[in-house]
Formats: C-alpha cells, structure tokens, sequence
C-alpha cells in the first residue's frame, strides 16, 4: 500500500467521524529490541509500537481542544483501489504548531499511538 495514493482519511471517535484530515505519516514500526546477554547479543519481540501523525485541518473558528482528549479512537486510512489501514484505540500523543492555511483554515499536525494495526486488502 505504500505505494498507492491516500484517497480517505477518517478519524472515528466518541460516535463522532471526522473527515478533515490530510498528509498522513506512518513511523516505522518497532517489531523487536536488542538484548545484551553475558556473551553475545540477541533480539527480543516487544509488543509493536504503531505511530503516526496527521494533519487536522479545522475551520479558523473551530475549537481544537477536543484534539488533547482523542482516546480510545479509530483511524481509517482509505487507499486507491480500496485496501485500508485501520488503526485501532488510538490516542493523541503530541499536537505540533499550528499554521495557517491561506484559506479560512488552521491545520494542526498530530501526532498518534495505536494499540492494533490491520490492513484490508480490497
């Protein structure tokens, strides 16, 4: 899917969908640590660390604080041809400067964890 242009995103969150949502980021994943052992080194499977950012993009009268409090959330990200990523009981870690858009707008990038990643092929 990296390879595909991003159709959609949506973000579901207390029976609430927004759809202003643009440029979305994905971290890397973290899969695995090194592990020092007496005389050699290893690795060690973690649960996987799912993060990524995505510019909110709100009306210059809209009320951002509703951002701080994103928990227990859903993201979709909708490619072309139809294949998804969801993300699941995501919730805001950090939210960036905020910048004008020329256009009535400010857009807010924020940052996210999620606790389950799935991807639909179509």
């Amino acid at each position: 899917m990296a390879n595909k242009a991003v159709t959609r995103i949506t973000l579901e969150v207390n029976g609430q969908e927004f759809t202003n949502l643009q440029s979305y980021t994905e971290n890397e994943r973290i899969i695995a640590k090194s592990v020092k052992y007496m005389n050699k080194r290893g690795s060690a499977g973690i649960t996987p660390e799912y993060g990524f950012s995505i510019d909110v993009v709100l009306d210059k009268n809209e009320n951002a604080d509703f951002l701080e409090s994103i928990e227990d959330a859903t993201i979709v990200i909708e490619y072309e041809g139809g294949d998804r990523v969801i993300f699941l009981n995501v919730r805001t870690i950090s939210i960036g400067e905020q910048t004008a858009n020329g256009e009535d707008e400010i857009v807010y990038p924020v940052a996210f964890t999620a606790e389950e990643r799935k991807a639909e092929p179509a």
